[in-house]
């Protein structure tokens, strides 16, 4: 067999290796994990926030770069929020806005983590968080937060009581 024939079919092997290992990782070779994601989505949406909390969590520790590690961050902040624990919603979209600010997901984690701060009270810090989503019109929750900016400062102040 000549030389450059065993070179091109080394060359084929090395692609269908990487391809099945990307196939393996959930389509990405930066670590997938979409069955895990997947799994923490369901039990979201079926209201078991406990477990979905504690497969988000496993998600960040197992796929800390993943193709869904944004998604998995913004959704344990919503799991979270759900229990009703404030300051670990908070921590989750402060994290998502830190590590994926300029993602979809940062962008909602920007919104959501305003919403926090309304729920805990922080009426001020609330309206300023709703004023920078508004600020970036690309952001496709930008007139949400028009719309809670006004609301905020035409009612605001009745808010802090």
């Amino acid at each position: 067999m000549p030389a450059r024939l065993r070179t091109q079919l080394a060359t084929i092997a090395v692609l269908i290796a990487v391809i099945g290992i990307a196939a393996c990782t959930g389509g990405s070779a930066r670590g997938g994990g979409k069955e895990l994601f997947d799994e923490g989505k369901t039990l979201l949406l079926a209201g078991k926030y406990p477990e979905a909390i504690t497969i988000f969590e496993r998600y960040g520790d197992e796929h800390p770069k993943g193709n869904l590690a944004s998604r998995a961050v913004l959704n344990l902040g919503k799991a979270h929020l759900a229990l009703g624990d404030r300051d670990a919603a908070a921590a989750a979209f402060d994290d998502c806005i830190a590590r994926f600010g300029d993602t979809i997901e940062g962008g909602k984690a920007r919104s959501k983590r305003a919403l926090v701060a309304l729920f805990r009270g922080e009426v001020d810090d609330a309206k300023a968080r709703f004023a920078k989503v508004a600020a970036t019109p690309s952001d496709a929750l930008a007139p949400e937060a028009k719309a809670f900016v006004a609301f905020l400062e035409a009612r605001g102040d009745r808010l802090k009581d």
